[in-house]
């Protein structure tokens, strides 16, 4: 016995193609976007998390009282401040590098990769006019 089954279509799927693409080119477009995902662990949020408890430990010792002539003002009002301004820039520093190498990754995949917007039948393109 057989049964025959009638294929159904998404809508969104109607109008959708087929767009050619070599291997070379999906192999760079996937090392670059492995590079993207390789990266395990951001040290960025290290010197955030720092630079946030520096701020905490600095207001603290404000709000407690810590008077400045001592050996924990000291530590609380004057190290604690360039601790937490040096993190706080660094932060800023390493995250804009992150950012622009993520950018400059995916917009040279998208380079490679074909635009389907950009495309044309071959059946059509080959006929002649």
């Amino acid at each position: 016995m057989t049964r025959t089954y009638p294929i159904r279509q998404p809508v969104d799927d109607w109008n959708d193609f087929q767009v050619g693409v070599w291997a070379s080119v999906l192999n760079r477009c996937r090392d670059r976007l492995d590079a993207i995902k390789g990266q395990k662990y951001r040290y960025g949020e290290i010197l955030l998390g720092v630079s946030t408890l520096a701020v905490g430990a600095s207001l603290s010792a404000w709000i407690s009282g810590v008077l400045l002539d001592s050996p924990k003002g000291v530590a609380f009002f004057v190290m604690t401040p360039m601790i937490a301004v040096g993190c706080g820039v660094a932060y800023l520093i390493h995250r804009g590098e992150g950012s622009r190498s993520a950018r400059h990754l995916a917009d040279d995949a998208l380079q490679d990769l074909p635009d389907p917007s950009k495309t044309v039948d071959a059946r059509s393109a080959s006929e002649p006019e």
